[in-house]
């Protein structure tokens, strides 16, 4: 059986009641190969650029052009989502990424700047893909589940993720022992072509109304300026992502710092934010709390656990405990908002204004990771880590109870 979402007035796929759909299973299966190759490729791309000639300087750059995609790819990418066909721009997309992380794996074999370089505008190249696919999956979603049920689905896609999160960088940290990084992206990018072959299911099933109207590039940003609410969330959700969620940036300084930039100990740490993501994804799945109250208390546990990281992060369980609550806090706040800012928006509109999400939680990191770098190169960790858990907690009371919240 199927319902219909209020928002989009199309039948949206079986409801949370009736468990996984084969297209849904389709979806998280694209989700976790997709995924998977990016978590590997991200995380052995920061300790190759430690290891290289530039050392911390050559982290920034790496992480900022990572990161400037989401903010300058972002509403063109939400403009595609709302005209093209969805799984055709996810077939294009996951061939240009496996491409790209295939490249990196080559340019790892040396280590100059022009090495670094060269990986730093690979690295935008991947971020690109990635943003282009968030729009696509937004419009997609439409087709696989109703709007009532999104949050459950997206609690199924944070698990599934979160997975990747775990393997990724253990995979990461394994290949990097055995062979090097050019080994371990390798296997990146053999992950990110099998999920190519993941989209072709989906066509069945995608709906896509080629005679809706498409609207322009800047109607998302004036529909969101007309909703005073999903402002304020997005405008808060932007300062905790430029200040608070950059921790590909923090995490290797630390590693760097207090284990000698050891991939085992790297591996590991990426991989505790991964089981706590999905710790969070579980709980996304199964509870039933309001939006409000996940959100307020996932900002208020992304500061308190900050602020922790520094008096703990000596003694390696501890630091891993203090970053498996990093990683559920990171997962519940940004899926919470995700789900609000798109269910939020009528059709017509969902590529754009979730284009604007997608540059708040990635473009903004192409800035935060300098921010970060230069706050840490100046006060030390200490300093990175109780900047950003001060932010969170100041954050905190900015999470007002609203009507149109949804759990």
């Amino acid at each position: 059986m199927t319902e219909r979402s209020a928002t989009t007035g199309t039948e949206a796929g079986p409801t949370g009641r009736r468990g996984v759909t084969r297209p849904q299973a389709w979806y998280l299966l694209f989700g976790f190969l997709s995924q998977l190759g990016l978590w590997i490729a991200m995380s052995t791309l920061p300790w190759y650029a430690l290891q290289s000639a530039g050392g911390i300087r050559a982290l920034a750059v790496v992480q900022s052009f990572q990161f400037l995609p989401g903010l300058v790819l972002a509403p063109v990418a939400g403009a595609w989502a709302d005209r093209l066909r969805p799984t055709t721009m996810l077939r294009w997309t996951t061939a240009t990424s496996t491409a790209s992380i295939g490249g990196a794996g080559v340019l790892c074999l040396g280590s100059s700047w022009g090495h670094v370089l060269g990986i730093a505008v690979l690295a935008a190249l991947m971020t690109a893909t990635s943003v282009v696919v968030f729009s696509a999956i937004q419009v997609l979603l439409g087709s696989l589940v109703a709007d009532q049920d999104r949050t459950r689905l997206m609690g199924l896609a944070g698990m599934n993720g979160s997975l990747c999160r775990v393997l990724g960088p253990a995979a990461s940290a394994s290949l990097i022992v055995l062979g090097g990084a050019s080994t371990a992206l390798a296997a990146g990018a053999v992950s990110a072509a099998l999920a190519a072959l993941a989209v072709v299911p989906l066509r069945k099933i995608e709906r896509f109304d080629a005679s809706r109207p498409r609207g322009r590039l800047l109607d998302g940003a004036r529909y969101v300026r007309s909703r005073p609410e999903l402002a304020h969330d997005l405008l808060v959700f932007t300062v905790v992502s430029l200040i608070v969620l950059n921790f590909s940036t923090l995490v290797p300084l630390a590693v760097d710092a207090w284990y000698e930039n050891d991939p085992r100990v790297l591996g590991a740490a990426n991989a505790a934010l991964g089981v706590g993501a999905l710790a969070g994804g579980l709980l996304l799945a199964t509870a039933k709390a309001h939006a409000a109250t996940g959100r307020t208390v996932a900002t208020a546990t992304l500061g308190t656990a900050a602020l922790l990281v520094i008096p703990t992060g000596r003694s390696f369980p501890a630091l891993l405990a203090v970053l498996v609550l990093l990683g559920a806090a990171r997962l519940v706040y940004t899926t919470v908002v995700q789900v609000r800012v798109v269910t939020a928006t009528p059709a017509e509109h969902r590529g754009k204004v979730a284009a604007l999400y997608a540059m708040a939680a990635n473009g903004t990191t192409s800035i935060g990771s300098v921010l970060t770098a230069a706050v840490v190169a100046w006060g030390g960790l200490a300093a990175g880590f109780g900047l950003a858990g001060i932010v969170s907690l100041a954050a905190t009371p900015a999470r007002r109870t609203r009507t149109g919240d949804r759990g």
